[in-house]
């Protein structure tokens, strides 16, 4: 029992216990918090690709969010819902392919994921220029 009377993890106050803070920062295990970023930096080509993939994330957040506010000024909130509306897909999505993703290569798989969210963006980018509307007005 802890000591607040209850099994289980932490004081009760939010804060974890010693063995708890450990765990989670991987020094129970051997390793230093920053091992995982020094093997990264010791991984040329997996450092590239994770900054490879951070770099679709801030173009794909800067795109979205441009063409949420365009579509704001143009369709109003409900067209701007209708943006937010792929992120209901996206965690359904991510339920269907939980399976497929724990037998995926990690480089492989970012690669992959990369790709496809670029061509989505793609896609999208020239439905805007197209003047396709994405919500009636």
């Amino acid at each position: 029992m802890g000591h607040n009377g209850r099994r289980g993890a932490g004081r009760g106050d939010g804060t974890r216990s010693g063995w708890h803070r450990r765990a989670a920062s991987g020094e129970s295990a051997g390793l230093k918090p920053v091992a995982p970023l020094r093997i990264l930096l010791g991984n040329r080509s997996m450092a590239s690709l994770v900054v490879a993939f951070a770099g679709v994330t801030i173009a794909e957040w800067g795109y979205v969010t441009a063409l949420a506010v365009d579509e704001y000024r143009h369709h109003g909130a409900i067209a701007v819902g209708l943006i937010g509306l792929r992120l209901f897909f996206a965690a359904i999505g991510s339920i269907a392919t939980v399976s497929f993703v724990h037998r995926r290569p990690g480089g492989r798989l970012l690669t992959q994921i990369a790709v496809v969210r670029s061509l989505l963006v793609a896609t999208s980018a020239g439905l805007v220029a197209a003047g396709v509307p994405l919500a009636p007005s």
